[in-house]
Parts: C-alpha cells; structure tokens; sequence
C-alpha cells in the first residue's frame, strides 16, 4: 500500500494535551508520535482519499509505523499496526515544496477532480504490462501521453506516481513563468 504525505509531520510528544487525546493508541515505549495528512487511493474509499495518519518511529530497528487513520467526523481512528518504508524527494525538491505550499494543494485538487476509484483493471493491467516512455521524438507529444495518463482510474501506487510528475511538471511552468 502507498500512501502520500501532503504536509510536513507534526510531532506530538508523549504526556502533553495532545498526547492525551491519543492516550488509549499510544504504542508501548514511544515517547511521540506523528501526525501527517497523506493522500491515497483504496478499494473502500470513492475516488481520491485524503485524510490525517498516526504514525511512530520503533526505536529498536529505526523502522516506521503506521498507529491508524483518524477519522474526525466518526471521531474514531481506525487502527493499521502495518510497518512503513519512506520515501523521500531530493531535499532541494521538498525545500521548494515546503516554500511553496499551495502548489501542493493545487496539485492535489487537480487529482481529485479526475481521480477515479481504486481500479481492478489498472492494477491487472500494471502487472502484466511495462510503461514506457522514450524521450526519443516530440516532447510535447510525450509530454500530452504522461498528461493523458493523469485522468486512468488509479491503483495505490499510481497515486504517488501522478503526484509527483504533477508536482514536477508544475515546479517547472512556475521556473519558465
């Protein structure tokens, strides 16, 4: 499964008000948690869900996990215990997306104004055919088949995927601007 951090992580420390409201999750030995929106694309949500994730660092390997979703309407959180593995950008690439917090937003609005629901046929379809792109020929033409791949119904992994070439492809019109 995969999922996209939106915003920076808020750290939430062990014994504070906040902490408190989290008191009956708080994963044995932790002394702070975090708390980050992320986007992703799931069987059970209808088109894009974007929605805020607990989530710790185990002090004995390093590794991440993901504590659950906090649904605030339900005012419930709906507990995971999956291990994570991080990915991050370039740091050069996340400084200018932390200076520039509404291009994220933009970017995120525009995908779920096209986004379709989680898909059986684009994840059947991911496994047994290879993408590829050359950067032989026609840019612009290359460039209208990334675009054009946007608007296909999404697996979990084509959410970070459209994500960043939207984010990349926004960064650089800004650049030529």
């Amino acid at each position: 499964h995969v999922m996209v951090l939106i915003e920076t992580p808020i750290r939430i420390v062990q014994d504070t008000e906040e902490a408190n409201d989290f008191r009956r999750i708080w994963p044995e030995g932790a002394t702070e948690i975090w708390r980050a929106g992320c986007i992703e694309s799931t069987r059970s949500t209808q088109g894009l869900n974007e929605a805020m994730f607990l989530f710790h660092v185990l002090k004995e390997s390093g590794n991440f996990n993901l504590i659950g979703e906090i649904d605030y309407e339900q005012q419930k959180i709906s507990i995971s215990g999956e291990d994570m593995e991080i990915w991050r950008a370039p740091e050069d690439i996340r400084n200018q997306l932390r200076a520039q917090p509404a291009l994220v937003r933009e970017v995120v609005d525009a995908m779920r104004e096209g986004c379709g629901n989680w898909s059986w046929d684009t994840a059947i379809r991911s496994v047994f055919r290879r993408g590829h792109l050359t950067s032989d020929g026609d840019k612009e033409e290359l460039l209208d088949s990334v675009e054009e791949s946007w608007g296909r119904d999404p697996i979990c992994t084509s959410v970070m995927i459209v994500f960043w070439q939207r984010c990349l492809h926004k960064m650089g019109q800004d650049e030529e601007s």
